[in-house]
């Protein structure tokens, strides 16, 4: 196994402690460790005296702890006065972890940046950048990272540092044939892999910061230029040169099913199916995009495909992102399929060892016409007997590597027919580079009955007031959902906590039947809850944002979101789109906490007045970039680490040019390449 794809724990003293730190940040090996970009630089030359200090300004300091102490007023914080014989300042933290209070001992030397203010008479600062000042080390730092709790600035540099130094043979071999490179040049002059990533974790003095913090520095190039000609080898396979099998539609008993469903098609549904009719007739490979807006049916659309290829004695796979989804796809795949007589199973990560032996075998002996799962579906053990077409749904969830996985599933030399399905609309620019192989479908008309959403903007300070017009709805039996950005109080981001905020509305809703719902809950408890929420049972549901997909439940009318600026426009999409299912008024409250900049009102005032996810896609993207827009990054994900699809867009056509130039002449290069870069063993230049 190459040493880059090694565990992080390989790093010295790095160990399972600061490892469950590194993987809430999405690194879990040494590739992703050295590949860790620093979200901004700081020129920190010199620093001040504290009498010097410039109020309203980012300052360092260097002073010498005289106390520190744990206050509680609203909430607890960790206060730490410096002195440094000119002067005292105060640090405040209001997210910190109980051994930084030992840490600042009394006496001890701290180095801290950050913006100085003066608050009742007393110089302070909030939430600085800070470490301790060893003997006579530099504290001149300049890559600043995003950090998870449990890890400082200081920290994260060393275990990078010591990364570096282990994998620098490695990292220095050029996996870039020799023309290539000469393509690269041109944009990227002066760097290999290796020595692009030493530049930009530890700059020296004289760095161009403006280059930088601009992404136009020629270190920066070289690694960006790389990593989308990674993306792109990844999501173009040469599956021109592959076959599947075609597909006869049988139109009697396909339009019998139709005539059977208690609604009628819309126009677009019909569009999207006679398109993938079309593609499933023909050997070539069915390679598809179905985008379509939160509640505009793609999932009937999707098992009219799976049922015209199990007309033809093929299977079936159907994956989801999480366990909710996936059984909520299952209990309506059987509703419109048990009396059918075709056979439908789920696999699922909880299931038991013995259950889930039962579906791989009837799995494999052809029995199972369509099989719904998670991850689980990829797994070695399972097997299919004649595969025909592979959906995934929710496909940005899913990892590069992830979507291709599936195909191996098939017999040999047959490729699968693949629908991919998302209702986060991709935006155009994005489409073209990751989904590049891709004919796409789009439904942007709703089901007729539903009503749009009404979508107000609220001040977290008239609290009380939402919550006793929540109580009054709820009365008069409505069902809610109360959404919370994270699980419990973050020692990163002073965001409302969901379990803070389920005590908090237990108590002033006394009588209310309400429930906890978050992803580190597990999967038998979750499915109970939403079965009840479903039932009615619950009329509360307070969560974090795994209510985004997979839920649905027509009763449900209002959606209060708290922290709306924290998040994307088309996750606060999706959100949203989790009422309005049946055909009541449904309402989403955005309750902020202010003061919002001018970007976070613009955001929410387009999520106010526009109800389509196409158009707030492609804004989000224009406001947060391609990495916000598709969320945490997953190896092997959508995410890019150093590309930014709208600054260097510039590069696509080169990078085109590059990734055409290896899967022509260098197809073993070009396999290590995204293997490189993705560490997931698929062979994706030639699924």
């Amino acid at each position: 196994m190459s040493l880059l794809n090694s565990e992080i724990t390989d790093v010295p003293n790095l160990g399972p402690f600061y490892a469950k730190r590194f993987e809430r940040l999405g690194v879990k090996t040494l590739f992703d460790l050295v590949t860790y970009a620093p979200r901004l630089y700081e020129e920190r030359k010199q620093t001040v005296a504290i009498r010097d200090v410039r109020l309203g300004e980012k300052n360092g300091i260097v002073g010498k702890v005289l106390d520190a102490r744990v206050i509680t007023r609203r909430k607890r914080m960790l206060i730490v006065t410096l002195a440094d014989g000119t002067g005292l300042v105060t640090l405040r933290f209001f997210h910190f972890y109980p051994n930084q209070i030992k840490q600042f001992a009394e006496g001890r030397e701290v180095y801290a940046f950050g913006e100085v203010r003066l608050v009742g008479g007393n110089l302070e600062m909030m939430h600085p950048e800070f470490q301790f000042v060893e003997h006579d080390e530099a504290v001149e730092h300049y890559a600043i990272y995003p950090l998870s709790e449990g890890l400082t600035q200081a920290r994260l540099r060393g275990f990078i540092e010591s990364a570096l130094v282990k994998v620098k043979r490695e990292a220095e071999q050029q996996v870039l044939p020799q023309s290539i490179l000469t393509l690269v040049e041109q944009h990227a002059p002066g760097f290999n892999f290796y020595q692009a990533l030493d530049y930009l974790h530890f700059p020296p003095k004289e760095a161009d910061f403006l280059a930088l913090n601009a992404g136009k520095h020629p270190a920066q190039l070289r690694l960006i230029f790389e990593e989308l000609l990674a993306h792109r080898l990844a999501v173009k396979p040469l599956v021109q040169e592959q076959q599947a099998k075609a597909v006869r539609i049988d139109s009697l008993k396909l339009d019998a099913l139709v005539q059977s469903l208690p609604f009628c098609l819309t126009t677009e549904q019909n569009q999207v199916l006679s398109e993938i009719f079309d593609d499933l007739q023909h050997r070539k490979p069915m390679q598809r995009l179905l985008q379509g807006d939160v509640g505009s049916g793609k999932t009937i659309v999707a098992l009219l495909a799976a049922f015209v290829v199990i007309q033809n004695q093929m299977q079936v796979a159907l994956m989801a992102p999480t366990e909710i989804l996936a059984e909520q796809l299952y209990a309506k795949a059987c509703e419109l399929f048990e009396p059918l007589g075709i056979q439908v199973a789920c696999l699922l990560g909880k299931m038991t060892a013995k259950a889930k032996r039962e579906v791989r075998q009837v799995a494999e002996a052809g029995t199972i016409n369509l099989l719904i799962g998670t991850h689980a579906l990829i797994q070695d053990e399972v097997r299919f007997k004649d595969l025909g077409l592979i959906i995934v749904d929710e496909q940005h969830r899913f990892g590069v590597g992830q979507r291709f996985a599936l195909h191996q599933k098939a017999e040999a030399g047959i490729v699968p027919h693949q629908l991919i399905m998302s209702a986060t609309p991709i935006p155009r620019t994005l489409a073209m580079t990751l989904y590049a192989d891709l004919d796409i479908s789009n439904i942007r008309e709703l089901p007729v009955g539903r009503k749009p959403i009404e979508t107000v903007l609220i001040s977290d300070l008239r609290r009380d007031e939402v919550i006793a017009r929540l109580q009054n709805l709820l009365q008069h039996g409505e069902q809610a959902y109360w959404v919370c950005p994270l699980i419990e109080e973050s020692d990163v981001l002073e965001l409302k906590a969901a379990n803070e905020t389920a005590e908090y509305l237990r108590t002033v809703l006394p009588g209310v039947e309400m429930a906890l719902l978050h992803g580190r809950m597990k999967g038998k408890e979750k499915t109970a809850i939403m079965q009840d929420f479903k039932e009615g049972k619950i009329k509360l549901l307070i969560a974090t944002t795994v209510v985004e997909v997979g839920v649905d439940v027509p009763n449900a009318s209002i959606m209060i979101i708290e922290n709306p600026e924290r998040m994307g426009l088309s996750q606060l999409h999706q959100l949203r789109g989790r009422v309005g299912r049946g055909h009541k008024q449904s309402f989403c409250v955005l309750l902020y906490k202010g003061p919002l900049n001018e970007i976070a009102m613009q955001r929410l005032a387009m999520l106010r007045h526009s109800h389509s996810g196409f158009d707030l896609a492609e804004e989000d993207l224009r406001l947060r970039g391609p990495g916000e827009f598709l969320g945490t990054r997953q190896t092997g994900g959508l995410s890019f680490r150093f590309a930014s699809l709208i600054r260097d867009q510039y590069l696509l056509s080169a990078v085109h040019e590059a990734a055409k130039c290896m899967q022509a002449d260098y197809p073993t290069e070009a396999q290590d390449l995204v293997d490189k870069w993705f560490s997931l063993g698929t062979e994706f230049v030639k699924v």
